[in-house]
């Protein structure tokens, strides 16, 4: 969770997962839970959910660029340095924000879609509930990827990234294609 880059001090991200098949980058969005938050209108939600997911993507880019420039990492951890080599590792970035809107979709599709195309890397979203539910139907790395591969493949079938309905677990079937990374 937030590891420092060594090269300046800053944050890399909010939390990087590497696995066995991908590299996890998280970027999660939220707001405090006070009662400005809590009181706040509707369409300033509505907005607030834009700017976050913007927010998360450019982050992730920001991330991403720091990878491609040398993929192996130096974290700064307790006085130590801590390596992580990502060389040849597929990157699988995950944005969280505090809450989605169903008619907002082609807007959060948007800037989904655009951020892939500029990284070159699969992205998906969720809203905190929704990662909640997939961590707890996707306990497995495969599991996981399994489901982030079928959200990528409906978004670009449909160009436009599906609201997820949770009825069960997810269906296990589908590869996350490794080398499908653009």
């Amino acid at each position: 969770m937030n590891p420092i880059k060594e090269v300046d001090g800053e944050e890399f991200t909010d939390v990087l997962v590497v696995g066995e098949q991908v590299a996890f980058i998280i970027q999660a969005k939220d707001s405090p839970n006070t009662q400005k938050t809590v009181d706040s209108k509707f369409e300033r939600k509505r907005r607030k959910s834009i700017s976050q997911l913007q927010e998360g993507v450019n982050q992730l880019r920001g991330a991403i660029s720091f990878i491609r420039n040398d993929p192996k990492l130096l974290f700064a951890l307790n006085g130590s340095t801590v390596e992580i080599d990502l060389t040849g590792k597929p990157i699988l970035g995950i944005v969280i924000v505090r809450e989605l809107f169903d008619d907002m979709y082609s807007e959060y599709s948007r800037i989904a879609f655009e951020h892939i195309k500029k990284a070159g890397v699969d992205t998906v979203f969720f809203d905190f509930p929704e990662f909640s539910k997939m961590t707890l139907y996707c306990k497995s790395e495969a599991l996981f990827l399994s489901a982030a591969q079928q959200i990528l493949q409906t978004a670009e079938s449909r160009r436009k990234f599906p609201r997820l309905r949770y009825s069960g677990k997810p269906v296990s079937g589908i590869e996350y294609d490794l080398q499908n990374q653009r």
